[in-house]
């Protein structure tokens, strides 16, 4: 991983290899929950997994923005005047910080996948796409862990995302 870290955001360089996801993961993305694909889609769909694996950056940037107040209402202010409603979760301690990440697996996935749509492989096109949102799935959860561990450096605890 490659870091730079400027005051308010840290942003975070994945190798490829890093981020990975399973043939299942992309049939549910590809085909619904009840999709069960069959060799041939098996096959379909671990040869994207592979082409996807060539053309990712992933990446990911993330700040923490101090909370100044918490309304009895789920409202949120930060210290930089944002606000937000988030929902009410009795018996849980007001927050000191909100974590705002946004991650990207760059651009050349989303174009091959384009540039398939434009030659009518419409099918490949979609899969490519359900690829994509698999292992953006799981560069997430990689950007979370890592917000955990600084929150946990700063002796405090992650709640969930979203």
């Amino acid at each position: 991983m490659l870091y730079r870290k400027d005051p308010c955001t840290t942003v975070v360089r994945f190798p490829r290899q890093d981020i990975q996801t399973a043939p299942d993961a992309v049939a549910r993305y590809f085909g619904g929950s009840r999709f069960k694909p069959d060799r041939r889609h098996l096959d379909r769909i671990t040869a994207a997994i592979e082409q996807a694996a060539g053309l990712i950056r992933p990446a990911c940037a993330y700040a923490l923005h101090p909370v100044k107040s918490t309304g009895p209402d789920g409202l949120l202010s930060l210290e930089n005047g944002v606000s937000l409603t988030l929902p009410v979760r009795p018996g849980v301690s007001r927050p000191r910080y909100l974590a705002a990440c946004v991650c990207t697996l760059g651009k050349d996935l989303d174009a091959s996948g384009k540039d398939l749509a434009g030659r009518n492989d419409i099918y490949q096109s979609l899969l490519l796409d359900a690829v994509g949102v698999s292992l953006m799935d799981a560069l997430a959860d990689l950007a979370h862990g890592l917000i955990r561990e600084r929150a946990q450096d700063m002796g405090l605890f992650t709640g969930c995302r979203f």
